[in-house]
């Protein structure tokens, strides 16, 4: 339990439990230093499946933490009516609508009840759309963001192989630059998890200070052991966030035939799936759909390398760290390596048809050594005593 003295006002839209997603493991690593440094409120949103069980888990972890719920968006939000109406919304306010379905009026409101009360120091917004929260007050404002929205959706239209996500990027890219460009007009500073991250938020906007903080994976005592002669790879990641499923797709697709002639499965460990992704999933033969795995030790086992095939997004991929932590050696695009050292992967691909080449070419000296050297690149540069560290030194160059 921290000490008497100043209040930190946490606002996390995405429940931060259980700790089966990336947001949800950086976010709840983030409240967790902050606690022990300050006393803490936090202020978040149930997602789908938060139980009453989930909120007295995560409040147990710590009592000196106030935990306030707010209640998340009604499934009548979710018609089509209202998804019209909230498109007409974000176009009129310069907002993202996706960011609308995840932030509630009620919990912007409760923020700023509590923050115009004036018995915070300082109010941290976790994630991009906690940014619809951000405003001008007494209090210090520090905007945690994985991504910098415009230069992905900019991305988007210059890369994306679909005509859908080539559209989605323009419409949204004016908007995205829009809210951006006001929270960071507000913010005292700005967490980042690369200093790629950093270069591109300089690139677009003129920004208050900006802190690197790379996310955190807490390195398991012992490894779960990946076999050298196993046709198995691993693949894992939330199914609902597009760059992830576009990658997963793109590399099935193009190297189908090629895993099937020679043996290998992809074996699939995540949630977020929608119905007719898993359908999907289950009618290609070289796949084997686990989705999520409340036993990751268990789900990651027995595979010759984990896979990261990722061409869009940005920021620091929790799905690379965990394979690394687990001693599992890493195949990925140097997408899924930013913000890690490159030398941590066993192998590394520019396109999607390099895989089997990169996969096949390594021997098992070099599968063993680089499961060794990327579980201590883990241990000493991502692990929570280094987050601690740089949440340390953010908090004290903003005083």
């Amino acid at each position: 339990m921290c000490a008497a003295g100043p209040k930190v006002l946490i606002f996390s839209p995405f429940f931060p439990w259980p700790q089966n997603h990336g947001d949800a493991l950086r976010r709840l690593a983030i409240i967790d230093e902050i606690a022990k440094r300050y006393q803490t409120t936090v202020i978040t949103i149930r997602r789908d499946g938060t139980s009453e069980a989930h909120i007295r888990e995560v409040a147990a972890r710590n009592p000196s933490i106030e935990w306030v719920l707010a209640p998340r968006l009604e499934t009548s939000s979710r018609s089509v009516t209202s998804r019209l109406r909230r498109t007409l919304q974000g176009l009129a306010q310069g907002i993202p609508p996706w960011v609308l379905t995840l932030v509630t009026p009620q919990s912007v409101r409760m923020v700023g009840d509590r923050i115009e009360a004036g018995e915070f120091s300082t109010l941290i917004l976790l994630g991009e759309a906690a940014g619809l929260a951000a405003r001008r007050s007494n209090s210090e404002l520090i905007w945690d963001k994985s991504n910098v929205l415009v230069s992905s959706d900019l991305r988007a239209v210059r890369e994306a192989r679909g005509i859908t996500q080539r559209i989605r990027g323009a419409l949204q890219a004016p908007l995205a630059f829009r809210f951006e460009k006001r929270v960071l007009g507000v913010a005292n500073q700005v967490w980042v998890t690369t200093t790629a991250e950093h270069e591109r938020l300089a690139k677009y906007y003129s920004t208050p200070v900006v802190e690197v903080i790379p996310s955190v994976f807490d390195v398991p005592i012992d490894p779960t052991g990946f076999d050298p002669e196993s046709r198995t790879l691993l693949w894992m990641g939330t199914l609902n966030y597009g760059p992830n499923w576009d990658g997963l797709k793109e590399f099935i697709r193009t190297n189908g035939k090629w895993l099937d002639a020679h043996g290998f499965t992809v074996r699939v460990v995540g949630g977020g799936a929608s119905k007719g992704k898993e359908r999907w999933l289950k009618a290609q033969s070289m796949v084997d759909y686990v989705g999520y795995a409340p036993e990751l030790s268990t789900a990651l086992r027995g595979a010759r390398v984990g896979i990261v095939p990722i061409l869009t997004g940005a920021g620091l991929k929790l799905k690379t760290l965990t394979f690394m932590g687990y001693g599992i050696p890493v195949v990925s695009t140097y997408q899924g390596m930013e913000g890690i050292p490159t030398k941590a992967a066993a192998a590394l691909v520019q396109s999607m048809d390099q895989f089997p080449a990169a996969i096949t070419n390594l021997s098992s000296d070099s599968l063993y050594q680089a499961s060794r050297y990327a579980r201590s690149v883990a241990h000493d540069k991502f692990s929570t005593a280094a987050l601690g560290a740089r949440i340390d030194d953010a908090l004290q160059e903003r005083s």
